[in-house]
């Protein structure tokens, strides 16, 4: 629910300013899906674009993710969900990211998340 928080968070801390735009755009990162406006697009595309960053950046934002959720669900709930709930996802779709600026980056996003949740069905995260 950060995404929720932070919409409400920047609602309540600038009361004079029109902040509907910015909140539809912090919104738009919980659910990663293309946008009729581009700028919406652009900052969900800016907000993935760690998975497609080189290999060892990326492990270390999964590891960073990892650290924050193991423990709340523990390691063998995390795994699975994670798999499950935002890599076999994410792998699924026809194009990670939304625009032509980060279209680029799709190829090495899909083999890190595929990496990734090789590494987790395989149980050989925690020993990378």
């Amino acid at each position: 629910d950060n995404e929720a928080l932070s919409a409400e968070r920047l609602a309540r801390d600038l009361p004079d300013r029109d902040t509907l735009r910015a909140r539809r755009h912090i919104l738009a990162t919980k659910r990663h899906e293309r946008d009729d406006d581009p700028d919406t697009n652009l900052v969900v595309d800016i907000d993935m674009a760690i998975l497609g960053a080189p290999w060892d950046d990326y492990l270390a934002y999964a590891r960073g993710v990892a650290r924050e959720y193991l423990p709340v669900y523990g390691a063998e709930a995390y795994a699975a969900g994670r798999a499950a709930l935002f890599l076999t996802p994410t792998l699924a779709r026809s194009h990670i990211f939304l625009t032509p600026e980060f279209a680029a980056l799709d190829a090495r996003a899909r083999h890190n998340l595929a990496a990734e949740r090789d590494l987790w069905q395989g149980g050989t995260f925690g020993s990378i």
